[in-house]
Order: C-alpha cells, then structure tokens, then sequence
C-alpha cells in the first residue's frame, strides 16, 4: 500500500466533566494540528509501529497496538500498520492524541479495502475497537474527541442525536500532565438521588449554556474563563482532584484527567 499523509487536528475536551451513572454532554476543541503518515502491509498477525518518538508515545503506544489488534479481528483483516508523525504544532495531549491516531487507522484501513468511512462509522468502528471497559460517561469523551477530529471543527457533543459543530477564535493550549483517578468520591447512593440529579443537571447546564455562548459567537477564552471555576468544583466534588493555579482541567483517558494551559492565539 501507498503510504497515506493525514492532516488532523488534535482536541481536547474543554468543557463537561466525567460523572458516574450520567449522559452528559461534552464540548471538545482543537488544540494543536499534526501530519500523519500511514502505510499497511499485510500480514500474518496484526501489529502496529509507532515510529519515532512522537509526543506522549509512551502514554499511548499500547493503547494504540491493542487498538489495531481488536480492529484487525472484528474486520477479519491481518495487517502491519506503521505510523508515524511527520509534523507536530502545539502540544497535544494524549487523550487528544489517541483519539486522532486511532480515526488515522480506521480512515487508512478503509482506504486500503476501497471504503471511505462517514463520521458515525468512525464513530463506532471505533467504538469496538477501543481497549477500555469504562461505559458512560468516560465513552462519551472518546466519542466527542473523535467527532471534533473528523469535523476539524469545536465539537458540542452528548449522543449520536446531539451533536453541534462550532467556529471560533483560536487558542494556544499546552499539555502540562495527567492524572489518573479510581472510584468517585461521591454516589447516587452516597448523597442521595435528589442531589446527585442536581449535580448532573449543573454540569449538563454548564456545557449547554457553553454551546449558546459559541452559537452566539462569543470568545472561546471568554467562556472557557467563565465554566473554569464550575469544572474545577465539579472536579473535586466527585473526583476530589484539587485545582492548580494557572492550569486548566479536562477530561482525558477513561480514567484520567489532563492538565493544560491556556493563551490566546494568534
């Protein structure tokens, strides 16, 4: 196969914080742009080479060769896939990063048997292919993060039947850390349904009221600015993750929270 050169952008979920037992929207945004390339040979056993040492490669590269393996056998297809970057501008974040690898394969695969894949085949192809177990709400950010890739665009994003592309002012984000979580500190059963509902409702209101901001036309970093303090409450209430000065929290990996800071763009 010929190799295949890929311009995508690399998101972030921005807005919508991870909360169990929910459906709650997410608002992803593209942070930074890469070049990938792609070449598949076939094979007797699948397996996948990240060439290089592409940013956050340690993060991610079982991720990504589990990821290719299950494609591989839910497609009863046999192939080597190496990938690597060719150009990186800003600082992506793994999230982000596995989420735009992962379309990069399914997009090249396709192309290799004569396919060309929409969004919503994107979506679930990638779906069954993911190595996780997490379920709502944590599936939600892959499936916003991929959308936002597909589109190139803001991606306002709950289910399948919601979903809201969007155009604003740019931003420089820089990846800074992650954070890995275990078991919420609050429940249902914990605080009670009527509260529990409440806290669902503030996080749901804060990414809806985001997504008016942004049809609205208004400044990414304006609203951004406004929803910070309401992440980073909802944040440790459930998670208990303490803010940090100057860094801005987002929903990653199942599992995982990433830390980013934020300037305007040019």
């Amino acid at each position: 196969m010929a190799l295949i050169k890929l311009s995508l952008k690399v998101p972030v979920v921005l807005i919508g914080i991870p909360i169990p037992e929910s459906e709650n929207p997410y608002i992803a945004v593209p942070m930074s742009s890469i070049i990938v390339n792609v070449k598949l040979d076939r094979s007797k056993d699948p397996s996948l080479e990240l060439l290089g040492e592409p940013p956050r490669a340690p993060l991610i590269r079982g991720l990504l060769d589990m990821f290719w393996k299950r494609l591989c056998k839910g497609m009863k297809m046999s192939y080597t896939a190496k990938m690597s970057i060719e150009e990186s501008l800003g600082s992506p974040g793994p999230s982000g990063l596995y989420a735009t690898l992962t379309v990069a394969l399914l997009y090249a695969l396709a192309k290799e048997n004569g396919e060309i894949l929409d969004t919503y085949e994107i979506l679930e192809m990638g779906r069954f292919s993911d190595p996780f177990n997490e379920g709502p709400p944590w599936s939600g950010v892959i499936d916003a993060l991929r959308f936002s890739v597909s589109y190139g665009t803001i991606v306002a994003y709950r289910n399948e039947e919601e979903i809201a592309k969007f155009n604003s002012n740019k931003i420089k984000l820089r990846y800074e850390s992650f954070l890995p979580v275990r078991n919420p500190r609050i429940t249902r059963k914990s605080i009670g349904g009527e509260i529990y509902n409440a806290l669902v409702k503030v996080s749901g209101l804060e990414a809806l009221e985001a997504a008016i901001m942004l049809r609205e036309g208004k400044d990414i970093m304006e609203i951004l600015d406004k929803f910070l303090p309401v992440q980073e409450a909802i944040a440790l209430g459930v998670w208990g993750i303490t803010p940090r000065k100057g860094r801005t929290i987002a929903a990653g990996l199942p599992k995982n929270f990433e830390y980013y800071t934020i300037s305007r763009g040019d």
